[in-house]
Order: C-alpha cells, then sequence, then structure tokens
C-alpha cells in the first residue's frame, strides 16, 4: 500500500499519489489535460442491477476522481459497507479493511459513460465520492 502524500485527497483516504508527470515548464498541466475529460460526467454505481447511486464528477487529481454522490434506491443496502470502509481507513487497519473492501467489490459495480470499469476503488461519504479505477482487471498473480 503506498505512503500518503500531501495533496487534498489524503486527508480523505491516505492513499493517493501524484501522477509525477509534469509538462516541460514544470507545471502539471498534463494532469489537468486528464482531469478535465472527466468533470462533468456521471458514473453510475450499481448493486446487482439496482441503482445504488451516481457520481458528477467534480474533480480529477490523478489518479482520483471526486464528485457528488447522489444515492439510488439500492444505497441503503450497501452503505454500511462503506461505512466500514471509512472506519477502517481512519484507523488504519489495512488487513481488516481489505476484507472489508473486497465486501464491497462483490456487492457493486462502477460503471462509466464509456461502460463498466473493470477494477476500482471506491469511497462514498455522505453527499462526496471518490474513486479510481481501471479498464482493464488488475494482474493478481
Amino acid at each position: 500500500m503506498e505512503l500518503p502524500t500531501t495533496d487534498r485527497l489524503v486527508r480523505r483516504t491516505g492513499l493517493s499519489q501524484r501522477s509525477g508527470t509534469l509538462c516541460h515548464d514544470g507545471f502539471d498541466r498534463c494532469d489537468e489535460e486528464w482531469a478535465m475529460g472527466f468533470v462533468g460526467e456521471i458514473w453510475r454505481v450499481l448493486h446487482g442491477r439496482e441503482l445504488a447511486g451516481e457520481i458528477t464528477i467534480e474533480e480529477a487529481d490523478f489518479p482520483w476522481l471526486v464528485g457528488r454522490f447522489t444515492p439510488g434506491p439500492a444505497f441503503a443496502a450497501v452503505k454500511p459497507l462503506f461505512d466500514r470502509d471509512l472506519e477502517l481507513m481512519e484507523s488504519q487497519d489495512w488487513s481488516e479493511w481489505e476484507e472489508a473492501y473486497a465486501a464491497i467489490r462483490k456487492e457493486v459495480s462502477l460503471v462509466a459513460p464509456s461502460g463498466p470499469a473493470a477494477e476500482f476503488l471506491l469511497h462514498i461519504e455522505k453527499d462526496e465520492a471518490w474513486f479510481r479505477w481501471s479498464d482493464t482487471p488488475f494482474d493478481e498473480s
């Protein structure tokens, strides 16, 4: 697991890392260009085939997307899983957190405007959600 850095998302997750991709003048415009492609998108959180909620992307800080979370009809069924996720991150109990997050992955899928995310790390707290994703499965070997 990555050690925390000092960016804004670390206050929420302790897991963020910057891309380290700087343009020739030292500014992080490369990340800004990446980010602009996501702001305003709506991603769906599903519990089975039911809508657990929608995330309207408001900010991107590579590799994280952050947005306003609007719960859907199925959110009540998975909310305790996300509450546990936050509790274990706060206490930095990473072995328990891995088990708790496995339960989230079993019960929830994340769908981008272009289709389902193969892998993701999603956190929801009140009306805010932040996540990172991959469009290809992680290699577990």
